[in-house]
Protein backbone atom coordinates (compact mmCIF):
# COMPACT_ATOMS: atom_id res chain seq x y z
CA UNK A 1 0.00 0.00 0.00
CA UNK A 2 1.19 3.37 -0.87
CA UNK A 3 1.86 6.46 1.16
CA UNK A 4 -0.01 9.97 0.29
CA UNK A 5 1.44 13.08 0.10
CA UNK A 6 -0.77 16.53 0.33
CA UNK A 7 0.89 19.67 -1.70
CA UNK A 8 2.02 22.24 0.60
CA UNK A 9 0.50 24.96 -1.74
CA UNK A 10 -2.70 23.68 -3.25
CA UNK A 11 -3.23 20.58 -1.00
CA UNK A 12 -3.40 18.21 -3.57
CA UNK A 13 -3.06 14.59 -2.77
CA UNK A 14 -0.90 11.87 -4.88
CA UNK A 15 0.43 8.77 -4.30
CA UNK A 16 3.70 9.13 -2.77
CA UNK A 17 5.72 6.09 -4.97
CA UNK A 18 6.47 6.01 -9.18
CA UNK A 19 2.46 5.34 -9.62
CA UNK A 20 1.32 8.58 -8.35
CA UNK A 21 1.86 12.21 -10.14
CA UNK A 22 5.08 13.75 -10.12
CA UNK A 23 6.01 15.76 -7.01
CA UNK A 24 9.05 17.51 -5.42
CA UNK A 25 10.13 17.42 -1.99
CA UNK A 26 12.38 21.06 -0.85
CA UNK A 27 14.30 21.56 1.73
CA UNK A 28 15.01 25.14 2.68
CA UNK A 29 17.48 26.09 5.41
CA UNK A 30 16.09 30.05 7.01
CA UNK A 31 16.17 32.04 9.63
CA UNK A 32 14.06 29.86 11.98
CA UNK A 33 15.60 26.65 11.00
CA UNK A 34 15.21 23.93 8.34
CA UNK A 35 11.63 23.55 6.53
CA UNK A 36 10.82 20.88 4.18
CA UNK A 37 7.86 21.79 1.62
CA UNK A 38 6.63 19.15 -0.38
CA UNK A 39 4.45 20.71 -3.55
CA UNK A 40 3.05 19.27 -6.67
CA UNK A 41 4.32 19.73 -10.32
CA UNK A 42 1.74 22.34 -11.07
CA UNK A 43 2.81 24.42 -8.19
CA UNK A 44 6.57 23.99 -8.18
CA UNK A 45 7.40 27.45 -10.27
CA UNK A 46 5.23 29.21 -8.06
CA UNK A 47 6.40 27.78 -5.32
CA UNK A 48 10.14 28.93 -6.05
CA UNK A 49 8.81 32.32 -7.79
CA UNK A 50 6.56 33.92 -4.90
CA UNK A 51 7.09 31.91 -1.71
CA UNK A 52 11.03 31.94 -1.61
CA UNK A 53 11.12 34.41 -4.25
CA UNK A 54 13.87 32.77 -6.16
CA UNK A 55 14.89 33.35 -9.82
CA UNK A 56 15.36 30.76 -12.96
CA UNK A 57 19.29 30.77 -13.58
CA UNK A 58 20.17 30.11 -17.04
CA UNK A 59 23.45 28.65 -16.59
CA UNK A 60 22.75 26.57 -13.53
CA UNK A 61 19.68 25.48 -15.13
CA UNK A 62 17.29 25.36 -12.02
CA UNK A 63 16.09 28.14 -9.54
CA UNK A 64 18.71 30.08 -7.40
CA UNK A 65 17.69 32.95 -4.14
CA UNK A 66 17.93 36.32 -6.09
CA UNK A 67 21.13 37.80 -5.33
CA UNK A 68 21.14 40.86 -3.09
CA UNK A 69 20.93 44.58 -4.48
CA UNK A 70 23.37 45.53 -1.65
CA UNK A 71 26.16 43.52 -2.85
CA UNK A 72 29.23 45.36 -4.44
Amino acid sequence: MSEWIKCDKCNKITQADSCGEKRYKIGVDGFDGYSTFHVCEWCLRSFYLDYLGWVWNDDECQYVPQESEDKE
